[in-house]
Parts: C-alpha cells; sequence; structure tokens
C-alpha cells in the first residue's frame, strides 16, 4: 500500500489506498490493518479489511496466430496484433514470458489493460 508515510496538516484528513494481493481466490477474505501517528505506541490503531477475492481475468481476441507475408511487405519480419480484453471492472496486469532465444518478440511485454478496456499487443 502506498504511500508508506504521510504528512497531515492540523485539522486536515488524508486517506490512502490498499492493494490487495493473494496467490488464491478466497470469498470472505479479512485481515487487519494496524498504523500509527508519529511512529507513537500510544497513537497505534488498526482496522479491518474485508474483500471478496475475484480471479483476474483476461480475454484474447485469437486463440491462434498465423504469420505470412503479403506481396506489399518487404521488410524481413511479419508482424500480428493480438488484442487483449479485461472483462473486469478494475484494470489488471499482464506479463509476456518469451523463451531466450525465441524467434519472435511481444510488444509491449508487459503492462496493463484497464478495467472493461483493451490493449493491443504486437507479435
Amino acid at each position: 500500500s502506498s504511500p508508506s508515510s504521510q504528512v497531515i496538516p492540523p485539522g486536515k484528513t488524508a486517506h490512502f489506498g490498499i492493494a490487495l494481493c493473494v496467490d488464491r481466490v478466497e470469498r470472505n477474505f479479512k485481515t487487519t490493518v494496524g498504523y500509527s501517528i508519529n511512529s507513537n505506541r500510544t497513537t497505534s490503531y488498526t482496522f479491518d479489511v474485508l474483500a471478496d477475492v475475484v480471479p483476474v481475468q483476461l480475454d484474447l481476441n485469437a486463440s491462434e496466430l498465423k504469420f505470412k507475408f503479403v506481396p506489399e511487405n518487404w521488410e524481413d519480419t511479419v508482424t500480428e496484433t493480438l488484442v487483449v480484453t479485461n472483462p473486469n471492472m478494475y484494470a489488471a496486469e499482464y506479463q509476456w514470458r518469451v523463451p531466450p532465444g525465441c524467434v519472435y518478440s511481444v510488444e509491449p511485454a508487459r503492462g496493463a489493460v484497464p478495467g472493461n478496456g483493451m490493449q493491443p499487443v504486437r507479435i
């Protein structure tokens, strides 16, 4: 979560985001978060975080790409575009893992697809 610390003027309020990253889907996730004011034990507080964890889903517009040169292409490479779609409400990050020495590349190799959005990827 960030920021790890904040300076808050007297009489003002502040907020901070909480990012939840888990290894498995878990209904009714619950944990307690602690914080302190001015690193003082007497001003330490806690609050509960409750969440329903849902799996991240990214969809591809094709299950197979067929690369072929067209007569107008005088380059020594050919590129196809794959569209990654995110049907969820929130952004989802992705990263392509291309084996070393592979004859193709992926651009962008990593990124984030906005909620209910899409991201073209060149292969």
